[in-house]
């Protein structure tokens, strides 16, 4: 009896400690955790809830607790901005504020783009390599179709981005193209608040 619940415990440990992955038809999702940190790696594109399921992002945060510190990686070109919104709310809400801090990474050759903007300015640190990209653009309606105005540097606003720079930058939002610049390219934007070695 007691071999059996020795290899119970030992089982249960490593069921915890096995990372859990999730892919949809868009994006990947794995996450990650210690006895001090976890990791969220998300990857792809983050689509209305009528084409994707989102089954992978719920479940993560189901998996937060909400005194460890978050790290997210991010490799996204973007997606439904209302929904980077929502999850965004989702994990601050389950980090405690006064025990818990979120820190954002982007490294080289990763980039981050659109709407991942507003989740790369979810964490209270954001890391950057110089040589990754991040990627602006007008919102649209429909992924590449009608032109929203002033949609997303409205998002990005909300989300922390240095208003003087979004309005020194308007030209960022004038097209439904991608502009990509580089880390080093952002001082004054308040979107990097920490630069690491590529």
């Amino acid at each position: 009896m007691i071999r059996f619940l020795f290899f119970l415990l030992i089982s249960i440990s490593f069921a915890q400690a096995k990372p859990f992955q999730y892919a949809g038809k868009w994006y990947f999702v794995s996450f990650e955790k210690d006895e001090s940190k976890q990791y969220i790696y998300l990857e792809g594109k983050f689509l209305t809830s009528l084409i994707e399921d989102y089954r992978g992002l719920d479940a993560v945060i189901s998996h937060l607790s909400p005194h460890l510190d978050i790290e997210i990686y991010l490799n996204s070109d973007g997606g439904f901005q209302p929904l980077v919104e929502d999850y965004v709310k989702k994990i601050k809400n389950k980090c405690a504020q006064k025990t818990c801090t979120i820190t954002t990474v982007l490294r080289y050759p990763n980039y981050c783009a659109s709407a991942c903007l507003i989740l790369f300015m979810a964490g209270n640190k954001r890391v950057a390599t110089r040589g990754a990209r991040f990627g602006f653009h007008s919102a649209a309606a429909l992924p590449g179709t009608f032109k929203i105005p002033y949609y997303a540097e409205r998002g990005l606003k909300r989300s922390g981005v240095n208003p003087e720079w979004l309005e020194l930058n308007k030209d960022l939002f004038d097209s439904l193209s991608i502009t990509w610049l580089k880390a080093s390219e952002l001082v004054g934007s308040n979107i990097v608040t920490h630069y690491i070695n590529d």
